[in-house]
């Protein structure tokens, strides 16, 4: 996980990526930097500021690339979740998860965060059904451990074994 310190140095490059990208009216750059710079605000503890970057994400990413705009979806729906939203959140990963079903690594990933949400909704057959799923696509990717779907599957894991507050 990384460090308060690498998390505000992330912010500050990628806000300045976000100036950059604008201004050469990049839109697609300027729809992923948003997602990111949100889901890192999320990571500061920054729920609303974070939440207007993966909204504003989702918009532009919706025509630039769809695929995308599911990851940042996926995001979304586990601060929904966070905050107790839970019908909003499974709305949310209803439209996010088909962006993202072409792309095996996105769509493993993504289901280990529709497992997080399940978790915090407490409804653990749909937490297990979509962890076994995320780690039969590592399996069909040759997915290791150190790999970023099987490092997003030891987060979920870790995740789980946590009660739901």
């Amino acid at each position: 996980m990384l460090s308060l310190n690498r998390l505000e140095e992330s912010k500050t490059h990628l806000l300045q990526a976000l100036g950059i990208a604008r201004e050469a009216g990049e839109r697609s750059a300027e729809g992923i930097i948003l997602g990111n710079l949100g889901e890192v605000l999320l990571r500061l503890h920054r729920l609303e500021e974070g939440k207007e970057c993966l909204l504003r994400a989702i918009e532009i990413c919706a025509i630039a690339i769809p695929s995308a705009s599911g990851t940042f979806r996926g995001i979304l729906a586990l601060l929904y979740a966070t905050e107790g939203s839970f019908e909003k959140s499974f709305e949310v990963l209803e439209v996010g998860e088909p962006l993202v079903a072409i792309y095996p690594l996105e769509h493993g990933k993504f289901l280990c965060t529709k497992a997080k949400v399940y978790h915090l909704a407490e409804q653990p057959k749909e937490t297990e059904i979509a962890l076994e799923h995320a780690k039969a696509i590592a399996t069909e990717l040759n997915a290791t451990e150190d790999s970023e779907l099987g490092k997003a599957i030891a987060e979920t894991r870790l995740f789980l074994s946590e009660k739901p507050s």
